[in-house]
């Protein structure tokens, strides 16, 4: 069993290096913050996914 995780520890160690290069590199683009308009639907999906969960609850 130790040797299965150890195995995936050094494929996440190996992806966690490579993006860690690739994100140092000067040509990275960083994606862009989430802007005022973001925030708002991202609260208005989760309000309406509960409202729409707890619904469905009583159906």
């Amino acid at each position: 069993m130790a040797e299965k995780n150890s195995r995936f520890s050094e494929e996440y160690l190996s992806e966690a290096e490579s993006r860690l290069e690739e994100m140092e590199d000067p040509k990275y683009e960083f994606p862009t913050p989430f802007s005022k308009t973001d925030w708002i639907l991202a609260i208005v999906t989760i309000v309406i996914s509960g409202a729409l969960l707890v619904g469905g609850y009583w159906m």
